[in-house]
């Protein structure tokens, strides 16, 4: 647990020095060791399945986000961003 604790400090404080967008991937690497590795402190038989269901839910999500944006609301954004861009 002091690991992962470490680890998550780690990441927050990358996340933290990088003010770029690649700072996100610092935040996402450190919650995604959370949500896997936490809840293996308590029973670590377990972990596998946590992470290989972990794994399938990011392209599920990603592929259902897609889907939402192509079909239920296909508005494109570029417009409200190119004025506001221009403002």
């Amino acid at each position: 647990m002091m690991a992962l604790g470490l680890w998550l400090g780690f990441c927050l404080f990358m996340a933290l020095q990088d003010r770029t967008p690649r700072g996100y991937v610092f935040l996402s690497v450190g919650h995604m060791a959370s949500i896997i590795g936490f809840p293996a402190v308590v029973d670590p038989r377990n972990i596998m399945s946590v992470a290989i269901v972990r794994i399938q839910e990011i392209p599920l999500a990603i592929a259902s986000a897609s889907f939402v944006h192509w079909v239920i609301l296909p508005r494109s954004v570029t417009a409200q961003f190119l004025c506001r861009v221009d403002l």
